[in-house]
């Protein structure tokens, strides 16, 4: 009885490690999202916001490599646009687009067609990644999880790619932040969007402006010419 209870107790020491560790990785993950979040909103203007998203990423959320790929005007195909951590020619395999062919329906494509993550628990045996299975564990990438970039009037710009050298990795909690990172990264690129769209716009207004004023510069002086030059022959018999 007494062996049995040592056993117990060893059991419950056990368990309640692993919780107090579960516990602690989890509250860690939630403090690398809150200062990624913190750092997001401070990205200046002069800086490259989708390379400050994949910079950000790999520094706190333990991962291997992102990317960002938009979608490009006119076309279904997505451009890869900035990325971050091990890359090594990776992005020259991947084509991704939106419409119905094959490049459509991998991971990437499926989530901004549906408007949901779409993960990819382990490279060695999901048949979703078969494509660039030998690129990816070439370089150690396990695991991924595509993220569509949705705007606050539901259009789809882009993908945010997440990879992991682990298995398994994005687990429910994982991909829960994830979520809250990736939309705050999406609210972030539509404001960057909005500022830069109203610096056009006000650049246009001053070249318009500026347009207006030569004008009016021109027809004042063509009036004082003219004014002169009556009063010139009125004067002179």
């Amino acid at each position: 009885e007494i062996g049995d209870l040592g056993n117990a107790s060893n059991r419950m020491a056990q368990t309640l490690k692993v919780l107090f560790d579960e516990k602690a990785r989890h509250l860690k993950e939630v403090w690398a999202l809150a200062d990624a979040s913190n750092i997001l909103f401070a990205i200046p203007l002069t800086e490259d916001i989708y390379k400050a998203i994949c910079n950000i990423s790999i520094r706190n959320f333990d991962l291997k490599f992102v990317w960002i790929g938009l979608i490009e005007e006119g076309s279904y195909n997505v451009k890869p646009v900035a990325h971050s951590g091990y890359e090594e020619g990776y992005l020259s395999h991947i084509k991704v687009t939106g419409d119905d062919s094959l490049t459509g329906m991998v991971p990437s494509s499926m989530a901004m067609k549906t408007k949901t993550s779409m993960v990819i628990h382990d490279y060695e045996s999901d048949p979703a990644i078969y494509p660039w299975r030998e690129e990816a564990l070439k370089r150690g990438y396990r695991s991924s999880m595509a993220m569509p970039l949705i705007f606050s009037d539901g259009k789809v710009i882009g993908v945010l790619k997440f990879y992991s050298g682990v298995p398994q990795f994005f687990t429910e909690k994982r991909v829960d932040s994830f979520h809250v990172f990736a939309n705050q990264a999406t609210t972030t690129i539509e404001n960057r969007w909005l500022i830069e769209g109203l610096e056009e716009k006000v650049k246009e207004r001053t070249r318009e402006l500026e347009i207006a004023r030569i004008h009016a510069e021109s027809a004042n002086k063509a009036k004082s010419e003219f004014l002169a030059n009556m009063s010139h022959e009125l004067r002179t018999p």
